[in-house]
């Protein structure tokens, strides 16, 4: 880089946008300058106004204002060679200063790919790996990430969560506002839930249109199970399933037969069904008719192997349906603890403790293999299979040693903790302790496994759990 040395007047250089927005002098380094001066130039070029602006030692510049200078020296660039030097020079220095955050690691990387550089050019003139630049820069993309980012100080892994997010549901504005609400050690564990619930409506808004499309009315109600009571409108609809024509009382009504009954409507409806081999939630359209039309059926009649009434049958299906919620908060709240466990593996330090964590838990379900997804590959290592887990095991041993030992103690903990209420506490009480917050669902079944062991009155040993997660916060 080729520049030419000049001595100006400290207040009349402009200073150029700095990576870290809050520049603190100290004194000493005030004091520093005012008895040596200026030691090494600061970098300075002409802006398009001819006026010569600092892009390199804006600390200094600053100091020597503030200590009084009347000239300082400067060392003077063309803007081209100036720019992407600037950002690289002051990401080094504020970092050796004082840690930057990462929204403003985000920013920095963001202005040096505005001047041409690659993600590998990036991450090779700062140190950093291409992985983290490539999330910085996916991140940078979505405006409502970047924002995100600074506003709430999130890290770069919790805004390309956003920024995913962001940019599969663009259209789905009231989903995305309720995950930006959530807290940053939330973000992470709504993300997977809130993602189903965009999918899901997203296949309401298919039913819909076709349910239009075919000439059917659709009720404007929120998108809930059909077990759940239909807001009160101008007139009463009762669903059709529970109803069949005199004829054939135990006969399902068809969807065509259903479309010619006067007065009849959809309502989408919340369900569980399979998707490529995943029981999931799914969107469909249930038949309702208005309690004028269904005095001119019959109550259905149902199976009599099954023994119920029809009472029994709808308290049965509505059982059911709570069941499935109950399984999917238990699998939502599973996939959490898993990412918190890759994160802690890939942490520089493994967790205090963490070697009486894997013992305890490999005493309650000792595995030669990791077998949970993500949790192998999170340390380089691939996932145990049968007939070859001695082979993985000896491998994973030798390359990664205490941090796969850790891996395996989370995959049995994962595996136990809902066989063994005492287990299920003490995990609970180390994932805390190591910086997971639980969720609500994992509150109730730490109350749960309290009862269990205590035996005590539910409602001391609910109390005691509040006393613990106030502790833990």
């Amino acid at each position: 880089m080729t520049g030419t040395i000049e001595h100006i007047d400290p207040r009349e250089l402009i200073i150029a946008a700095n990576v870290r927005k809050d520049v603190k002098l100290k004194p000493e380094f005030v004091s520093s300058i005012r008895e040596s001066g200026i030691l090494s130039p600061p970098m300075v070029t002409h802006n398009k106004d001819g006026a010569l602006e600092v892009v390199l030692g804006q600390r200094r510049t600053l100091a020597a204002i503030e200590a009084g200078l009347e000239t300082m020296p400067v060392y003077v660039v063309g803007e081209s060679e100036a720019n992407a030097a600037r950002v690289i020079d002051q990401l080094a220095e504020n970092e050796q200063r004082e840690e930057l955050s990462d929204a403003e690691r985000l920013g920095g990387y963001r202005e040096l790919a505005m001047f041409g550089l690659s993600a590998g050019d990036i991450a090779k003139s700062t140190g950093t790996s291409k992985t983290r630049v490539e999330t910085a820069l996916s991140i940078a993309a979505v405006p409502a990430a970047v924002e995100a980012v600074a506003e709430k100080q999130l890290t770069l892994e919790q805004g390309a969560i956003v920024a995913d997010f962001c940019s599969d549901f663009a259209d789905d504005e009231e989903l995305i506002a309720e995950l930006l609400a959530a807290e940053p050690d939330e973000i992470e564990r709504n993300a997977p839930t809130l993602r189903r619930e965009a999918t899901l409506r997203a296949q309401a808004a298919v039913v819909r249109a076709d349910a239009e499309d075919a000439g059917l009315t659709v009720l404007d109600v929120p998108l809930d199970s059909m077990y759940v009571p239909l807001p009160v409108t101008d007139e009463g609809y009762v669903r059709l399933g529970r109803y069949a024509f005199p004829a054939t009382p135990s006969a399902e009504i068809s969807s065509e037969e259903a479309a010619l009954i006067e007065g009849v409507v959809i309502r989408i409806c919340r369900d569980w069904g399979v998707i490529d081999g995943v029981n999931q939630q799914v969107a469909q359209a249930v038949f309702y008719v208005p309690e004028a039309a269904a005095e001119q059926l019959v109550p259905k009649q149902y199976d009599s192997s099954s023994g119920r009434t029809d009472e029994e049958q709808a308290a049965y299906e509505a059982e059911r349906v709570r069941r499935e919620l109950e399984r999917q908060r238990a699998s939502d709240a599973k996939e959490a603890r898993v990412e918190f466990a890759v994160q802690v593996l890939q942490r520089k330090g493994l967790p205090g403790q963490w070697a009486d964590f894997a013992a305890l838990a490999l005493a309650h379900d000792a595995r030669e293999s990791v077998n949970i997804d993500g949790l192998a590959e999170a340390i380089g290592i691939k996932s145990g299979y049968p007939g070859d887990t001695r082979g993985v095991t000896e491998l994973a041993l030798k390359k990664r040693g205490n941090r796969y030992l850790l891996a395996l103690g989370f995959d049995a903990a994962e595996r136990t903790l809902g066989h063994v209420p005492a287990f299920l506490v003490t995990y609970f009480g180390w994932l805390v302790a190591w910086g997971y917050a639980m969720s609500e669902f994992e509150m109730e079944l730490l109350r749960e496994a309290h009862v269990s062991i205590a035996g005590e009155d539910a409602d001391e040993v609910v109390d005691g759990a509040d006393e613990a997660e106030g502790e833990a916060e």
